[in-house]
């Protein structure tokens, strides 16, 4: 059974359908039948926001346009015309009726531009008022910029990263296309070693792991790590600092290094603390006078 609601873009699919559609494909297509007239994806990979834009523009034309090839074909990428921001968007803007998805790439560099900004509040206007148009305007780009005079028409969405299921089949899967086996212990411990990375950087590990040994295993662990340091490094929020000391340097302290000792075996053991339903620490409070630490 599908039901519509009045000025509403696609149709509402019925309980059985929702619960088996990916989670991430349902939010968007939700903002979209509800008439957000501005989608901001806040991400930069472009193939994966594609693919999620493809899944729900089931009657929406669509029509890109990014700086390096002005307007181009959403499946192709060829170029279609040379035509800068303003014209593109006043094509639209200028139409008296439509069903279109307008995905619009790093065009974060215009968006203190305010005839830009005229036209794509126009569109977002007519959107939401017009009958029988329906223009939903796609800003994607790793840089999150937005204009005062668009703030209530924006929509932010951010791309989750994978969760540990979502992982697990994103190493079978690198697996599978390469022939290799990979018994289901170490496949848990290299997904709990990939939380907090997306898709994209996972898979971009898994390459990096064979091309340096030729296979994929635990021992890959260590690389993780050392990618996952880059990532840090390159987002500036935080410094690694790489030390050699270790706790056999620390003078006393004995109960303390026997406790952080054997709470370090679970980190080192994770899974399976997991699966025994072991206590994981989530955090350590030190404590003591000023200037003692």
């Amino acid at each position: 059974m599908l039901t519509f609601l009045p000025h509403s873009r696609f149709p509402i699919p019925d309980s059985r359908l929702t619960i088996i559609m990916n989670n991430t494909i349902h939010k968007l297509s939700s903002y979209v039948d509800s008439l957000r007239p501005i989608i901001y994806i806040n991400d930069f990979d472009f193939h994966s926001t594609d693919l999620l834009i493809k899944e729900i523009a089931t009657t929406a034309d669509v029509y890109e346009y990014n700086d390096a090839g002005g307007h181009v074909d959403f499946e192709t990428k060829n170029s279609k015309s040379n035509f800068d921001l303003e014209t593109f968007l006043s094509a639209f803007d200028n139409n008296e009726s439509g069903d279109s998805f307008l995905v619009l790439k790093d065009i974060h560099f215009y968006l203190d531009n305010p005839k830009v900004i005229a036209l794509l509040k126009s569109i977002a206007l007519k959107t939401l008022y017009k009958d029988n148009f329906y223009t939903t305007s796609f800003i994607v780009s790793s840089q999150l910029i937005i204009p005062a005079e668009l703030d209530k028409f924006i929509t932010v969405f951010e791309v989750p990263i994978p969760n540990l299921n979502q992982i697990r089949g994103i190493i079978k899967q690198f697996l599978q296309d390469l022939q290799f086996d990979m018994t289901d212990n170490v496949i848990e411990e290299l997904s709990l070693s990939f939380k907090g990375l997306s898709k994209f950087e996972i898979i971009q590990i898994l390459n990096l792991a064979y091309q340096q040994g030729g296979c994929i295993d635990k021992n890959d662990k260590h690389l993780i790590i050392q990618e996952k340091k880059q990532i840090i490094k390159k987002s500036g929020t935080l410094e690694i600092l790489n030390f050699k000391e270790t706790l056999d340097d620390v003078g006393g302290l004995d109960n303390l290094k026997s406790w952080l000792t054997r709470k370090a075996n679970i980190f080192k053991n994770l899974d399976q603390a997991i699966k025994f339903g072991v206590d994981i620490p989530k955090g350590i409070m030190l404590i003591g006078m000023p200037g003692c630490g």
